[in-house]
This record gives structure tokens, C-alpha cells and sequence, in this order.
């Protein structure tokens, strides 16, 4: 059984003073991510764009992934991923500090990790 982790982009940058770059973030998530094995997919979601790129899926490396919302809501993009995921009985982790988001997912069934605390394990 893989771990899947769902990343709440602005959600963590909102966290860091200076701010970390959106591709910074992205960058340090797909390194976390080839440290860890058994996650098999990180999506790391943002709300409007990314960079350049238009609204979707986007791959940045074989195990991680970005989407970008365009207009729908963030929290509705990871509610959803966490709705499919949990159907098929995969666990999902869920990094945000947005709290309806957090309610949202853990009634789900997801795990929670606050975006500070997610900081500081890519420091690590």
C-alpha cells in the first residue's frame, strides 16, 4: 500500500517569511518525495496558476506532480482527490493550515500535517 500526499501550495508558502517560490516549493517536494519510496505521487495544488502554465495536471518529475485550479477552489481540488483516493481505501496525508480544509479532509478519512510542520521536515 502506497501514501499519497496532497500539498496545499499556497497554504505552506502563506508560511514562510521570505517566501519560498513557488517553484522552490515544488522543487523541495519532489526531493522529499525520491527520499521517500513508498509515496508514490506528491501533488503539489495551487490555486489560480502555475507559473506560466495554464489550469491541469502538470508533471514536474516521475513522482511529482503540480495542478493548477484556475478558478475552481483549492480546497474543493484536494477534497476531491482525497474523496477518490479514500474509495479505494488509499491512505492519503494532506499538508495545509487552511482549517476548513482540514475538517473537510480528515472527515474523510486523511491525515493531517500543518503546513509549518511539513516546512520543517524539508529543511531537515
Amino acid at each position: 500500500m502506497f501514501l499519497h500526499v496532497i500539498i496545499d501550495g499556497r497554504g505552506v508558502l502563506r508560511e514562510r517569511e521570505p517566501e519560498l517560490a513557488e517553484g522552490e516549493l515544488v522543487g523541495a517536494a519532489a526531493r522529499w518525495a525520491g527520499e521517500h519510496p513508498r509515496t508514490p505521487i506528491v501533488a503539489v495544488v495551487f490555486d489560480g496558476s502555475y507559473g506560466e502554465l495554464g489550469p491541469g495536471m502538470h508533471e514536474h518529475d516521475e513522482r511529482t506532480v503540480v495542478v493548477a485550479t484556475h478558478d475552481e477552489p483549492v480546497g474543493d481540488v484536494i477534497v476531491g482527490e482525497v474523496e477518490e483516493l479514500r474509495a479505494e481505501a488509499e491512505p492519503v496525508i494532506v499538508v495545509t493550515s487552511r482549517a476548513e480544509l482540514r475538517d473537510r479532509v480528515e472527515a474523510l478519512g486523511a491525515k493531517v500535517i500543518a503546513s509549518d510542520s511539513f516546512l520543517r521536515t524539508l529543511r531537515a
